[in-house]
């Protein structure tokens, strides 16, 4: 009787068996995933509000030294754009000499541009985990008085009299500006020149490519998640070109 029972024992798992447990493997799989995916979303967006606090402190570090805050800049002269100017060109496009006080004022006190294009990890804290590492010098043909510094995932608004698409525009100028003006937002770009209305580049996204929302960074320095909301949240502010627009919430009470 022992011996057939362990003549049993060697016939080891039926096909039916291996795929019950194959079975059950792969709905385990399927419940987990979605649940991993959504805790390594959870945790670029708390590094991503964390980023933004910084660039906040950066940021009031030079307004109080400046009593305002960097202007934006032409990207096709390099130089700023003058008090009263509208603001129409793709955000973040040229970021130059008052940037490069930004991070030193509020990242690292002896950062010095390098002329590389190599990523620079002090620079991390400018982008959105879900964009990847700012780059440093990012154009080859500097234009005005400036090298270029670094091109930041961040959308960075504020320093605009007037958005080529709002009217008033609620950016800050200086620090004593009402607390509740965004000044600094993750990238919700529509751009309707790829087919289908695509949102790219785009910081936070649902698994159908559409916007989940952006972290804002207001003018008393907090940052809040701003759910898309089919876009009732938001709006679009700025343009480089008809077809791609740049989208954010102008304050906590205005979108």
């Amino acid at each position: 009787m022992n011996a057939e029972k362990f003549r049993d024992a060697d016939k080891g798992f039926t096909l039916i068996e291996l795929l019950f447990v194959i079975a059950i493997i792969a709905i385990l799989a399927a419940m987990l995933l979605p649940a991993l995916a959504g805790a390594k979303e959870s945790a670029k967006r708390t590094v991503c509000i964390s980023n933004l606090k910084q660039c906040g402190l950066g940021l009031l570090f030079y307004g109080e030294e400046h009593k305002r805050y960097p202007h934006q800049r032409n990207p096709m002269t390099g130089y700023p754009y003058l008090a009263g100017d509208t603001v129409w060109t793709p955000l973040t496009h040229y970021l130059a000499r008052e940037w490069d006080e930004v991070v030193r004022l509020g990242v690292q006190s002896n950062y010095q541009v390098r002329n590389t294009a190599e990523s620079d990890s002090r620079l991390r804290i400018f982008s959105c985990p879900n964009l990847g590492d700012p780059i440093p010098n990012h154009a080859p043909d500097p234009r005005g008085v400036d090298n270029y510094i670094f091109a930041m995932n961040y959308a960075y608004v504020g320093g605009a009299a007037k958005w080529s698409m709002a009217d008033p525009s609620l950016s800050p100028i200086k620090p004593s500006d009402p607390g509740s003006w965004v000044l600094m937002t993750d990238f919700v770009c529509k751009n309707d020149s790829q087919g289908g209305g695509r949102y790219t580049p785009l910081a936070h996204k649902t698994h159908d490519g559409l916007p989940a929302g952006a972290n804002h960074l207001f003018n008393d320095g907090h940052v809040q998640w701003v759910k898309w909301n089919r876009g009732l949240n938001m709006r679009t502010n700025t343009f480089w070109a008809a077809n791609e627009n740049y989208i954010w919430r102008r304050s906590l009470e205005t979108p």
